[in-house]
């Protein structure tokens, strides 16, 4: 068995085909660096409230029970429940001019 056999054309064909694919891809935008958009890992990225939304930390001053695993929050008039973990409106709790007695 002769183990200096030249390469044939097909042998060729795909050896260039292979080695140039990496060359010809598509650039992501993140040069390699980081895990992706934004350079967070998965999971990792910071949930954030809708827009329009503000906080509330004097529930006290609306007459709310104290949160316990949620936020309440402003938006458009009325009181809204948030889910802590996800940021996303669970309940409406009611209008701003009825919790103030207005």
């Amino acid at each position: 068995m002769k183990l200096n056999k030249p390469l044939t054309k097909p042998m060729i064909a795909l050896l260039l085909a292979l080695t140039a694919t990496p060359a010809l891809a598509a650039p992501t935008g993140n040069n390699g660096q980081g895990f992706g958009v934004g350079e967070v890992p998965p999971g990792h990225q910071k949930k954030q409230l809708p827009s329009g939304y503000v906080i509330i930390d004097d529930y006290a001053q609306y007459n709310l029970p104290a949160p316990n695993g949620f936020k309440y929050a402003k938006h458009d008039g009325k009181i809204v429940k948030i889910d802590s973990d996800t940021m996303q409106v669970i309940a409406t709790v009611g209008l701003i001019s009825a919790l103030l007695g207005n």
